[in-house]
């Protein structure tokens, strides 16, 4: 389990089985990760921005590509479809157990929920070689999760 609430990230430690606050390099990721499509829509209130850079090709597609900085230093480089203006991969350098990594994730399998497009497939690259891919069968917005199961017991 991995966990941001609002507040503090948190997971279960594998070694231990015991609940615990992250590590400071895993949290920021974390922490990144849950604040979602904010980062996107209010990049001011994160101080974040961005700067577009040339179109590039990848497998025959032009995509646009941004490059998107954070107050920290973190950088990523996002590839948005440039006929469908949807995003295909990002990649960035990220700290994992203390070593720097190159991370890419490809998202995939877009389908409309609710009248927002989301894709059904990611998969995680570190260093050329995948090490995860997350395939959804579903996807539900808005459910009501109560903010307390994010809570570290």
């Amino acid at each position: 389990t991995m966990a941001f609430d609002g507040e503090s990230a948190w997971w279960t430690n594998p070694q231990s089985g015991a609940a615990e606050e992250m590590p400071a390099d895993q949290a920021e990721e974390i922490i990144r990760l849950a604040r979602g499509n904010d980062i996107i829509l209010n990049p001011d209130k994160h101080g974040i921005t961005y700067e577009m850079k040339e179109k590039e090709t990848l497998e025959g597609k032009e995509y646009y590509v941004l490059e998107q900085s954070f107050p920290d230093g973190f950088k990523m480089t996002m590839y948005i479809d440039a006929q469908t203006y949807l995003p295909y991969k990002s990649v960035s350098k990220q700290i994992q157990m203390g070593v720097e990594v190159e991370a890419e994730a490809f998202l995939s399998d877009w389908k409309k929920v609710e009248g927002i497009m989301t894709a059904h497939t990611n998969k995680i690259y570190q260093n050329g070689e995948e090490v995860m891919t997350m395939a959804f069968t579903e996807v539900k917005y808005n459910t009501g999760i109560e903010d307390s199961l994010f809570k570290m017991d």
